[in-house]
């Protein structure tokens, strides 16, 4: 294919698939490696050549390495052998706060602090700790509502998130919405975002929440730090905590002053960078 659309340059853009770099060797031609995330750790990724020749072939392979973040970044530079890494952040397009439709959301309980995660149904991606925190903040009278927006992958892995919220008795406070192209309009009814990954690479769902204006509780942990800066733009907390993330959404409740600053500083920090 390669060879029949005459391409001047390889480009690779998931770290687990080494066909495109091998392909390009073969051919002599220049590649350049896009690493968007971590592999198994975010999205339980199998590395198609294993995962230690994989590593040791990515500089040997490679004219050049891009990474989505410092965080990709720093996990790969030691396969290198002396390649270029660059590190290059997504570009995100958002619509403007305002200019969706009007859609049809879930949310129950007046005066409830609105909470959205989006994301595929993983382990890797939290959805336990956000329903568990919710679960936390019931205990403590704390009206806070979940929405989870997101396709099942692991099908087990949603099971036991519905386990959760019929043990904890959270049907009316944790909505779970499946699936949508186009998860905006949604989050644009939220107050906050959520981004519980154990280890996200970049975090596009971030950055699309703090576009809105959204304020972001997100892991301390992969790139996550990178985008959101704690207690300006949002605050971190440790991934499986979720006593500690359920600390942050109540300090959010509390205070709505802080979450209307933070959502104003989160958007001015998304657009700058």
């Amino acid at each position: 294919m390669i060879q029949r659309a005459r391409c001047d340059v390889v480009i690779t853009n998931t770290i687990t698939v080494g066909a495109g770099a091998v392909a390009a060797g073969i051919l002599g031609k220049p590649h350049v490696w896009h690493i968007r995330e971590f592999g198994y750790d975010d999205h339980r990724l199998r590395f198609d050549l294993g995962q230690t020749i994989s590593r040791r072939l990515i500089g040997r392979l490679s004219t050049a390495c891009i990474a989505n973040s410092e965080a990709v970044a720093e996990e790969y530079r030691a396969s290198l052998a002396g390649t270029e890494m660059n590190v290059i952040y997504n570009a995100v397009a958002t619509p403007k706060p305002g200019e969706d439709n009007a859609v049809d959301t879930p949310w129950r309980n007046e005066g409830a602090l609105r909470c959205v995660l989006v994301g595929k149904f993983l382990e890797g991606k939290g959805q336990a700790d956000a329903v568990k925190a919710i679960a936390n903040l019931r205990e403590r009278k704390v009206p806070a509502e979940l929405l989870l927006l997101g396709g099942v992958v692991d099908r087990e892995y949603a099971r036991q998130i519905e386990q959760i919220i019929q043990q904890r008795n959270l049907r009316d406070w944790v909505h779970i919405a499946g699936h949508s192209e186009n998860p905006m309009p949604l989050v644009n009814t939220a107050d906050v975002v959520l981004m519980c990954s154990q280890r996200e690479a970049f975090g596009r769902v971030t950055v699309e929440g703090m576009k809105l204006g959204k304020p972001v509780i997100g892991t301390r942990s992969g790139g996550t730090p990178e985008i959101v800066q704690d207690g300006e733009t949002g605050f971190l907390y440790t991934p499986g905590d979720a006593r500690d993330l359920a600390n942050r959404i109540c300090e959010l409740y509390e205070n709505p002053g802080i979450r209307t600053s933070m959502g104003a500083k989160a958007r001015i920090s998304a657009i700058e960078r």
